[in-house]
């Protein structure tokens, strides 16, 4: 699994990339271009290691997945704001650009985050035979 999120991750984030690259060199100044390049770099080491905190739940095989879901979003939360806190009076005079950077890639990383964790986690209840309502009421058709 962990091979797989790398292999994923490194390819959306490469993807995120190039797609931001363009904008940011041509319509921002060096300094507010460092910021926002700062924020997708926080945000990508930020999901990376909240998703292996949900991943040593997951392998630890934890009753509540959940809880370790949710410590993770919560520290990523955390580290995030702080972050913000201390960089944002670096850029006072783009404040509205560099906000909007920031949850733009908070928001990009977060879905991938979960739209990965999501599909592993289906993935082993299949293999762990466990059906919802739905399956349930397909079968008895």
């Amino acid at each position: 699994m962990v091979l797989v999120f790398i292999r994923k991750y490194i390819l959306f984030a490469g993807i995120i990339f190039l797609i931001s690259l363009f904008p940011v060199w041509k319509f921002c100044h060096t300094n507010l271009q460092i910021g926002i390049m700062f924020n997708y770099l926080i945000f990508f080491v930020l999901v990376f290691i909240s998703t292996l905190m949900v991943y040593r739940s997951i392998r630890n095989k934890e009753k509540n997945i959940f809880n370790g879901l949710l410590i993770a979003m919560a520290v990523k939360m955390l580290l995030a704001i702080i972050y913000f806190w201390i960089v944002f009076p670096f850029y006072s005079s783009d404040l509205l650009i560099f906000t909007f950077s920031f949850f733009i890639y908070y928001l990009v990383f977060s879905i991938f985050e979960v739209s990965f964790l999501v599909g592993y986690l289906n993935k082993n209840q299949e293999k762990a035979g466990f059906t919802t309502k739905q399956d349930e009421n397909s079968a008895q058709q």
